[in-house]
């Protein structure tokens, strides 16, 4: 669960339709985050401090405190759970599975 210090970065390129799913749901879900852009085009995820965060050098990934996750639906899954008190149960269901 996050803790009231941990901050939570996103970072993707807004090329990235995965990217923009991210941003566009912390948005609408008023999920305080930091952007930081890694530019496809220019070759950014290939730098050694986005190797850091995901080693797979792709985009999106996400930073929570001391905690790095990629790949867009399961970033969103996570947001979901981890944020339960700020998004809406429509978004992916935990309780009614089907």
């Amino acid at each position: 669960m996050q803790s009231s210090d941990d901050k939570l970065v996103l970072y993707g390129d807004y090329q990235s339709q995965p990217s923009r799913a991210i941003f566009a749901f912390c948005l609408l879900n008023n999920i305080p985050h930091e952007v930081r852009l890694v530019s496809v085009t220019g070759l950014e995820q290939y730098s050694k401090d986005f190797k850091k965060v995901n080693p797979n050098a792709k985009v999106p990934a996400i930073t929570d405190g001391s905690f790095n996750l990629s790949e867009s639906h399961t970033i969103l899954r996570y947001l979901c759970r981890s944020r339960s008190h700020m998004v809406a149960d429509h978004w992916y269901p935990a309780k009614d599975l089907q």
